[in-house]
């Protein structure tokens, strides 16, 4: 299991060493939820870790105050369908200046001072050290309206509570699916009940030989 993997992970050497434990809160293959509870077991063992939530934050809550990863990345697209291309990294200032002591690179938009002759550079304050090339800025304000609409019209709980009955509903009805001869149609790619899963479904359809 990942947890046992996790619990092997051998301990940091120095402090001059990191390591980046990264895995998603829901499968975006096959819908499995893996545990939020990895993050602190990783964060034990002296790992940094990135949560990807892109998957399970639009249909599930998620508490940051609880679960602690130092990053945590999220798709405003898979919440509201608009806008393409918009996302979000949200991370501990701790995490962010570990990563600017570690920056051997730069470009457009995340310096503030740049020389050829002596090469310096100054980075950007905090997360526009990292914010690079143009941002989409046509695009950003809906993502302010597509949370206010969630907020005011659609709480997480009920989206949660709808999307766990049509994915039972859908996999239970997958399950009565067979070919005249009575050979199954359809295998599920992940869990084939509604435990610990999201909304993706994957599956494997089989001919009636």
């Amino acid at each position: 299991t990942w947890l046992r993997l996790i619990r092997n992970i051998p301990r940091k050497a120095s402090h001059d060493t990191h390591h980046l434990f990264a895995y998603p809160a829901q499968s975006n293959f096959s819908g499995v939820k893996h545990s939020l509870d990895f993050v602190a077991e990783a964060q034990k063992c002296g790992w940094n870790v990135l949560l990807d939530t892109a998957a399970f934050f639009p249909s599930n809550r998620l508490d940051l105050s609880v679960v602690k990863p130092d990053f945590c990345t999220a798709s405003f697209y898979k919440v509201f369908g608009y806008p393409t291309g918009v996302g979000a990294l949200v991370a501990k200032r701790s995490a962010l200046e570990l990563l600017r002591q570690n920056k051997p690179w730069y470009c457009g938009g995340v310096v503030t001072v740049a020389t050829l002759n002596p090469p310096v550079y100054v980075l950007a304050d905090h997360e526009a050290a990292f914010e690079e090339g143009t941002v989409a800025y046509t695009s950003i304000p809906a993502v302010q309206k597509g949370l206010e609409y969630l907020t005011h019209t659609t709480p997480i709980d009920m989206i949660e509570s709808r999307v766990s009955a049509l994915t039972d509903y859908f996999l239970r009805s997958l399950r009565t699916l067979r070919h005249q001869n009575g050979r199954r149609l359809v295998t599920v790619l992940g869990p084939a009940d509604n435990t610990n899963r999201g909304g993706t479904v994957s599956i494997a359809l089989w001919d009636e030989q």
